[in-house]
């Protein structure tokens, strides 16, 4: 029974991993797909932690990062995108 718990815990975080990088993708591309060239703009992903060791599976997975504007309407709207891509459905 041990064994298969494993393995299903083990797809359950693999599931999770894709859902992560499927949500740091939409992130790092948010601005080349969505805005001009010449607005100044850039959303930055610096971090993603899931823990401290190397054989436990983490109870949490937390994604950090920035977001910069020049244009106060480009940092409004970034804003609100950035809190779509990564609502949790």
């Amino acid at each position: 029974m041990f064994k298969h718990m494993n393995i299903f815990m083990a797809l359950i975080v693999l599931l999770v991993t894709c859902h992560y990088q499927a949500i740091i993708m939409a992130l790092q591309t948010l601005v080349s797909r969505n805005t001009v060239p010449t607005e100044a703009a850039v959303v930055s992903v610096t971090k993603v932690h899931g823990g401290d060791a190397n054989n436990v599976i983490p109870g949490t997975v937390s994604i950090g990062g920035t977001y910069r504007a020049l244009k106060p309407e480009i940092f409004d709207w970034l804003k609100a995108s950035i809190e779509e891509k990564v609502k949790v459905r």
